[in-house]
């Protein structure tokens, strides 16, 4: 490696810099620690379109107690209790917190305009129009420019963290402007770089989620949990046109909200039969985002689809006045040729969010010291399935959270001793990164395809043993083929473009076998994981699985296993 390695050293390192890692950032910096950003994108958070709350003051309808169960179902009883609480009680701050920073919710004549979305047993979302992600990423990023105690480092993309003395100490990456490789020091990690899109060929990530955090922590040893849960948003409007995905990562589609649903929207298959018409019990939404992605699946799946592959929604009986508050999602249809407000247009499913992550606690520790995670990284908090509007909640919550005591962390921690972890760390990232060689971006582009039709054959909405051990053996093929190709003299390492596809290709494979694996032992159906061959829900199966590597090796073992 030609280039000089740069060396950095701070309080806490925060790799990502979606709304979660913003606000771990900013949580950090208020608890008086020095804080660096590694900032490659803004990840999912744009797509954040509701912010689910509890107003107590705003309806007497809803409670802690509704808001917990109405979390705890999507969940599949697989939650976290204690985080699950969290969430519930901190989402009380939020209205006031992001007010304060310049963020205007909707209102009607009454108050707050509230959204009842998918999952939810009455409205308590949030929203600004349906472009609240982007003002609120917009706000943290001001807030945490202005904070001296915080440095932004663009473009810094993190490959794998620093482990010294069974704890993580910081991560290595690379500026991808310069290709000079850094090294980080750090009292205290926050992963907060989630969500696992590029697994699949249709995905609502846009192309910065490649799943780093999770196989990152997984190479140093953290526990992940609940990885067999993989939600699929169901309504995608798919474009006239087919599209061809970057480098063969994947191809988007248009998420069009599943609140609308509440507002007259229909699906009907090509024989014009009713799919779902978004009816209500009692005020209950009858159908989850996964039921009804597996109820397009199936039908699709029988021959009564439309042309394009997908069911055909119909938005021409929801209010003009109504769809003028998804100011974005109707130019964007405009964009893409759909004339959303006038005519039929299909849909299909999508992979859109991962309910599994790094494990944590009430203090977004995870198993390694010195390592916390928070946003989609994380796991333990939506356990089997999630609620629409939980995620930004998730997020904004539980950021504060892991930068409040990565902050405290590091403050307690001693100097003593941090030049000789410096050499350490430093000479095991060369060696590290030397043994990873490099792969050509065109074998990588067919590598990551070929993983993806897998997921999306074998490791979708309905999954069978049969499929999953199929996946298995794929996995591993692709595994084969791709250290095949590996480079590893040394100036190969000088090719940044490679090196990368080595490194993304590398992550990818063990994320799809973490999911797989998972899947696979999991012998039931619960939440957004459904098996054909274990069609229901077991009671004697009502605990997480953790995925963990041993000698090099993924294997999953219930929670509370010392295995």
């Amino acid at each position: 490696m030609t280039r000089r390695l740069q060396v950095l050293s701070t309080d806490v390192l925060v790799i990502g810099s979606g709304a979660a890692g913003l606000r771990a950032a900013i949580g950090a910096a208020q608890t008086g620690a020095e804080v660096i950003i590694a900032a490659m994108g803004s990840g999912s958070s744009p797509g954040i379109t509701a912010l689910n709350v509890l107003l107590s003051d705003h309806s007497t309808v809803d409670s802690e107690e509704r808001f917990v169960a109405d979390t705890t179902a999507a969940a599949g009883d697989l939650g976290n209790p204690l985080l699950v609480q969290m969430l519930v009680r901190e989402s009380a701050r939020l209205v006031q917190e992001l007010e304060n920073i310049g963020i205007c919710f909707d209102r009607g004549g009454s108050g707050y305009r509230l959204r009842q979305v998918m999952g939810s047993s009455i409205p308590r979302s949030l929203c600004k129009g349906d472009l609240l992600g982007s003002h609120v990423l917009q706000r943290l990023s001001e807030l945490a420019a202005s904070m001296p105690e915080i440095t932004m480092q663009r473009g810094l993309r993190m490959i794998s963290l620093n482990s010294c003395n069974g704890q993580v100490v910081g991560a290595f990456g690379f500026h991808m402007r310069t290709s000079r490789p850094v090294v980080v020091i750090a009292q205290s990690t926050v992963v907060a770089a989630g969500g696992l899109g590029h697994l699949y060929p249709f995905s609502t990530n846009p192309s910065d989620v490649l799943g780093d955090g999770c196989a990152m922590a997984l190479d140093v040893g953290a526990d992940l949990v609940d990885m067999e849960f993989i939600q699929f948003e169901p309504t995608i409007a798919i474009p006239p046109t087919k599209s061809t995905p970057r480098n063969g990562f994947r191809s988007r589609g248009l998420v069009v909200p599943t609140a609308l649903f509440a507002d007259g929207a229909v699906l009907y298959d090509r024989n014009g039969s009713v799919i779902y018409a978004g009816e209500s019990e009692g005020g209950s939404r009858v159908l989850s985002k996964e039921a009804l992605s597996r109820r397009i699946f199936e039908c699709v799946s029988s021959g009564l689809g439309g042309p394009l592959g997908g069911v055909f929604m119909d938005l021409r009986n929801v209010p003009t006045e109504k769809l003028r508050t998804y100011p974005e999602l109707l130019s964007s249809a405009e964009a893409i040729g759909i004339k959303i407000m006038s005519e039929p247009f299909e849909v299909r499913p999508a992979y859109h969010y991962t309910m599994g992550g790094i494990r944590i606690n009430e203090r977004c520790e995870t198993s390694l010291p010195g390592l916390f995670a928070a946003g989609e990284a994380a796991g333990g908090i939506h356990g089997a399935g999630r609620i629409a509007g939980n995620s930004a909640t998730d997020t904004l919550v539980f950021g504060a959270i892991a930068g409040k005591h990565a902050a405290l962390r590091a403050r307690t921690m001693s100097q003593k001793g941090w030049e000789e972890v410096e050499d350490e760390v430093v000479e095991s990232c060369l060696e590290s990164i030397l043994s990873r060689g490099t792969i050509c971006r065109e074998k990588a582009a067919e590598l990551i395809i070929k993983m993806q039709q897998i997921m999306d054959a074998c490791v979708g909405i309905v999954r069978t043993e049969n499929g999953l051990m199929d996946a298995l053996e794929g996995i591993g093929e692709l595994r084969a083929d791709y250290l095949s190709g590996v480079r590893l003299d040394r100036s190969a390492t000088d090719d940044l473009e490679a090196l990368m596809a080595s490194i993304e290709v590398s992550h990818a494979l063990t994320n799809a076998e973490s999911v797989t694996r998972a899947a696979l032992e999991r012998r039931e159906s619960r939440g957004a994981h459904y098996r054909k061959d274990y069609p229901h829900e077991d009671r004697n199966q009502q605990r997480s699985l953790l995925v963990r590597k041993v000698r090099g090796e993924v294997i999953v073992a219930p929670v509370g296993s010392t295995g």
